[in-house]
């Protein structure tokens, strides 16, 4: 058989088990009965169980067509968690900061008044967000050339 069938039904395989697989576990974790919490996860974790399936289809997809870079797979996932490590600790620092200044700044206009003004602290806060993902992105090797 071509490889490039095999590898068309492999990543097929692994897009419709993806489809049924979630489709069950939100059937059965949503289902009447459930505590709450269960049932408002069921929709994230069948999401969850989609994307498994499709990577394990893919994955054996790409074994199929080129079975080096399939086995460089888990040599390049180990290289790259230094950049994942560092994208967190820079979003975690931003989050941080986010909040602290979003504090301080709640507790400043809450004194000043304003309708206006209460949406300050939320701005600012979503600014140093947003610059911390730039740097996170960055981090992860994203070029930010264009949002700078």
């Amino acid at each position: 058989m071509n490889d490039w069938i095999a590898a068309a039904i492999a990543a097929g395989a692994g897009l419709m088990l993806g489809v049924l697989a979630g489709r069950l576990t939100q059937a059965v974790l949503g289902r009447q009965g459930r505590p709450d919490v269960l049932r408002a996860a069921s929709r994230p974790l069948a999401s969850v169980v989609f994307s498994a399936f499709l990577v394990a289809g893919l994955t054996t997809a790409l074994g199929f067509v080129n079975k080096e870079a399939r086995d460089q797979i888990p040599q390049d996932l180990v290289d790259y968690i230094p950049s994942l490590l560092s994208a967190a600790i820079v979003l975690i620092g931003a989050n941080v900061l986010a909040q602290l200044v979003q504090t301080a700044l709640e507790r400043t206009m809450g004194r000043i008044g304003g309708p206006a003004l209460r949406n300050v602290p939320n701005v600012v806060r979503i600014s140093i967000l947003a610059f911390g993902g730039i740097l996170a992105a960055a981090q992860l090797g994203v070029d930010t050339t264009i949002i700078n």
